[in-house]
């Protein structure tokens, strides 16, 4: 009985020392996430720029790029070969009704007057970005004549920016895809970033199929979500967050899938998750609105919601 009771002891000491090494690692995270000021990526595909405003990493930007990607192959079966720009303001911290505007002028550093498609959400949709970008494209002589300042609201604050009339806009969500989109929807876009050999995804369909490798390079498609809110890479493994709260992890050698994971008290958490491997296959999960850390087990396929707890049940 002393013996073991010894054991329990140096397992808590072990715990707690490994606690505090987690908290020091995810402190230093902390500060850097806590300075952070929100910033814009540009990305270029063809004719089309993508310009995405956030304020932290998000995969809801691979979606972007993934419309990216798609409103080129639009503008080649259009034929338009003059430039766009689609500007993404990511509302990430509030949601609220999704709002977009289109209008002719210059698009963040570009000199050139071009076509703008803005976008005001949480979340954003391939299917009605490309009717807008359609709609854009083949009404261009329209839109010079008919743009004007227009007020909304995003997040926080009063905005105004350049637009045609917005109940045009709304109305384009009610109608069905044309000939052009179906075929534009039929492609594959793979996740940028991603290295070779990595657990990653395509986006097909209104899917994204998250796929591993074999041996012969074929892709095996593991999981289909409708969205990913983020997608972190741990060497052979990842977690994929397909809300705020919600998770799986996948190993990629052996394979391995786990249940989907709830993160409880999470419902209104938007910051992004840090998370640390602390040895074999267990991980740490830092959750800062709650100031506490989560621990995953891939052998057993357990999360512990709160560390500091458990330990104090031992």
């Amino acid at each position: 009985m002393e013996v073991y009771l010894s054991k329990v002891k140096l397992f808590v000491i072990f715990m707690k020392t490994l606690l505090k090494l987690i908290f020091f690692f995810f402190l230093f995270n902390f500060w850097k996430v806590e300075a952070h000021k929100d910033y814009t990526l540009f990305k270029t595909f063809g004719n089309v720029t993508v310009a995405f405003s956030t304020g932290f990493s998000y995969e809801e930007i691979q979606k972007a790029y993934v419309i990216g990607s798609l409103a080129e192959q639009l503008s080649i079966k259009l034929n338009y070969k003059k430039k766009i720009c689609l500007n993404f303001d990511h509302s990430y911290t509030k949601k609220i009704e999704p709002q977009a505007f289109i209008y002719y002028g210059k698009c963040w550093l570009s000199r050139k007057n071009q076509i703008i498609v803005k976008q005001v959400a949480l979340r954003f949709e391939v299917e009605k970005s490309l009717k807008l970008i359609e709609y854009a494209i083949l009404n261009v002589h329209e839109i010079k004549k008919n743009q004007t300042v227009v007020k909304y609201n995003d997040a926080y604050n009063e905005r105004s920016t350049l637009s045609i009339d917005t109940k045009i806009i709304e109305n384009l969500n009610y109608l069905p895809n044309s000939k052009e989109i179906k075929a534009v929807l039929e492609h594959k876009v793979y996740r940028l970033e991603s290295k070779k050999g990595e657990v990653s995804y395509y986006w097909h369909k209104g899917e994204f199929n998250i796929f591993c490798k074999n041996g012969k390079s074929d892709e095996i498609v593991v999981l289909k979500l409708d969205s990913i809110y983020q997608f972190i890479v741990i060497g052979p493994a990842v977690f994929v967050f397909d809300t705020n709260n919600t998770f799986y992890y996948i190993n990629d050698y052996p394979l391995s899938i786990s249940k989907k994971h709830l993160i409880e008290n999470n419902q209104d958490y938007w910051r992004i998750y840090n998370i640390v491997r602390i040895g074999g296959r267990k991980f740490a999960i830092n959750h800062f609105a709650r100031g506490t850390t989560l621990i995953y087990m891939d052998k057993n396929d357990r999360l512990i919601q709160d560390l500091d707890k458990a330990l104090e049940n031992q």
